[in-house]
């Protein structure tokens, strides 16, 4: 019978590895993903939290052997992947344990398939755990018949530990895991985070309050990916302590973001929590899109205003800058670098050259490369805000209150007589893009009208003097400093023209007087021009 048969089969030796079928193939194993906090409870607690439970690892097939050498039943019915015994648990654990204690477990191997298979089960190893159970060398159980063997659990401290139960059949080698839970710290944090809808380029925030429910110190690390992060990264909390953690939310995209936030235990256990957020743009805007100043003298300023309306809840930032967008920031911090990398190379070449006239110099090495790494470290840190000394906006930077406007003053203040544009972009924190706003002014210079404009001598004789005046008025609101133009081609034609003074200030509405000394050698037409160069003027005056 069957029971006979098994005990003739458990004298017979068990086979070497030797007779393994290196061709077959193994199922593969996938690596599992983080827990989450509420698996990683249930684990360790081994409990139910919140309704979720992980599922212990089955029995790994490791090997597979050579039915036909093994057994007198060459075929089965016991699929491939499947051992052709079935183990109840499915994982030997040990939770709760006492140090220097006996623990004790039963392993319940169940025959699956229809006719007698052969079960040997290895002797452990490990000084902490020891297998119990039939014979060493095998015995042969009846379809649907189970075997019991016990596992002795002896641990020296609270700590974890781990072995692996080696089973071989006729058909294949597996393993079951063994692990025993020593004290462990568990932080009930929360399996997601949802931040909900917030404004693009705002940090967000919630705080979790997150207790220690282990039986351990909890030492921990947490990283965020994507817009999240998370205060503080690292921590320690007693058992039974509490902690509160700050979570950011800070999109610089508008849409739906997600990420993870990992929690990494010092035990080497981590867990995975879920973040989730949208983003979207305030309703914060500028009442104008171009300021026309009004048209200004040099040495004079003007200003006019604006205002920035926050209609939303939240109070904003905001700041003027020169690039519409941060990658063009990027791309003038790359320039920037890479101007400095050439002034760099350049002051190395000429260095170098001078080390090899005196070797003394090699200290200064040192100081060149520090002063090139701190202008480079100042080029990535400059904030670019907008600067400009035609164009001044106050304030350059603040905060707006929610359900307020902010007074923003553009200050003109021209340099030359000459037409201003400038393009400028208010960055806003609630907003994705940079509000763009364009600024335009007129600069005037001083000017001066003679009277009269156009002076006929009639008929001149050649050698005779001519005196006569001519006056002029400053028809602008600035002082117009002048300095007369000698004209060389009259000079060189034989004519002579004296104009006193030389040179001067006309103040605004004022007049000043010329006196013209004209004296020509040759004859002929006489078509002279009398110029003066006014500082700051669009062009001199005749």
């Amino acid at each position: 019978d069957t029971a006979m048969a098994g005990r003739r089969a458990s004298a017979e030796p068990y086979p070497k590895e030797g007779k393994m079928n290196r061709h077959a193939v193994l199922p593969t194993i996938r690596d599992a993903e983080l827990a989450t906090p509420s698996e990683h409870a249930t684990q360790r607690l081994g409990g139910k939290v919140g309704g979720v439970r992980r599922e212990a690892i089955g029995p790994q097939i490791v090997a597979f052997m050579d039915m036909r050498e093994l057994s007198s039943y060459p075929t089965t019915a016991v699929p491939i992947d499947e051992t052709l015994f079935s183990v109840s648990p499915k994982e030997i654990a040990f939770q709760n344990f006492i140090p220097l204690q006996e623990y004790t477990m039963s392993v319940v191997f169940r025959n699956t398939d229809t006719v007698p298979r052969r079960l040997q089960v290895l002797q452990s190893t490990s000084p902490y755990f020891e297998v119990t159970g039939p014979d060493a060398g095998g015995i042969k159980i009846a379809s649907g018949m189970d075997l019991v063997y016990k596992v002795i659990f002896r641990p020296d401290e609270a700590r974890d530990y781990e072995d692996e139960l080696v089973c071989l059949t006729e058909r294949e080698k597996f393993v079951v895991k063994i692990r025993a839970v020593g004290l462990r710290a568990v932080l009930d944090l929360p399996d997601s985070v949802n931040f909900g809808v917030c404004p693009v380029k705002y940090s967000s925030t919630k705080v979790l309050l997150v207790r220690n429910i282990g039986d351990a110190p909890a030492r921990f690390e947490a990283d965020c990916d994507g817009p999240f992060s998370i205060t503080p990264t690292k921590g320690e909390v007693a058992t039974g302590g509490s902690i509160q953690l700050v979570c950011n939310f800070d999109p610089s995209l508008l849409g739906v973001h997600s990420g993870s936030m990992v929690v990494k235990y010092d035990t080497g256990e981590a867990v995975r929590v879920q973040m989730t957020g949208s983003a979207e743009d305030l309703l914060v805007k500028i009442d104008k899109k171009a300021i026309n100043a009004d048209s200004t003298c040099i040495t004079h300023a003007s200003q006019k205003t604006f205002k920035i309306h926050n209609s939303s809840d939240v109070m904003v930032k905001f700041c003027w800058k020169a690039a519409a967008t941060a990658e063009e920031e990027e791309q003038m911090v790359a320039r920037r670098t890479q101007e400095i990398d050439a002034c760099e190379e350049t002051e190395l070449d000429e260095f170098t050259q001078l080390l090899a006239n005196d070797p003394l110099q090699r200290t200064q090495a040192a100081v060149l490369a520090r002063t090139y790494a701190t202008m480079r470290q100042t080029a990535e840190d400059a904030s670019y805000a907008y600067t400009d000394d035609v164009f001044r906006i106050e304030p350059a930077m603040g905060e707006i209150w929610p359900h307020t406007t902010a007074e923003i003053t553009i200050i003109f203040a021209p340099k030359a007589a000459t037409s201003y544009t400038r393009n400028v972009y208010c960055d806003v924190t609630g907003r994705e893009t940079r509000l763009p706003l364009k600024l335009r002014g007129e600069g005037l210079g001083p000017s001066l009208e003679f009277r009269p404009t156009l002076v006929d001598m009639g008929r001149v004789f050649v050698g005779s003097t001519h005196i006569f005046e001519i006056v002029a008025r400053n028809v602008s609101n600035i002082d117009a400093p002048f300095t007369y133009v000698e004209n060389a081609a009259s000079a060189h034609s034989g004519r002579v023209l004296t104009v006193s003074p030389k040179e001067g200030v006309v103040a605004p509405g004022e007049h000043q007087a010329f006196s013209v000394v004209f004296t020509s050698d040759a004859l002929g037409a006489i078509d002279d021009v009398i110029a003066l160069d006014v500082v700051g003027a669009a062009e001199n005056t005749f």
